[in-house]
């Protein structure tokens, strides 16, 4: 995972949202070494999907930030997984 998910996902709101160029590119830095890398911003977006990458700013704040902790028990990568699995169409989707 990326080691800023705050700036990742604000990033993701903002190019789901439309606030860049149609050829803007966009890539989160992340990583050192070896583990360097460069994360295509808008791709990530195309691939969740435009209505999903919209509510992650909220599921963010909803789950606690970043990956340490778990919320009622419940670890944030259960929490993540449950969400990406979640149909485009869904309502919870939807209302984000």
């Amino acid at each position: 995972m990326v080691s800023d998910t705050d700036v990742f996902v604000l990033l993701m709101d903002m190019a789901a949202r439309g606030h860049f160029r149609e050829f803007t590119t966009l890539r989160l830095l992340s990583g050192r070494g070896a583990k360097y890398r460069a994360i295509d911003v808008q791709e990530q977006v195309s691939i969740i999907g435009t209505a999903k990458s919209k509510g992650l700013i909220g599921f963010h704040n909803f789950t606690g930030s970043d990956w340490g902790g778990k919320f009622v028990g419940v670890s944030k990568k259960t929490w993540v997984l449950a969400y990406l699995s979640l149909a485009p169409d869904d309502e919870i989707v939807q209302k984000c």
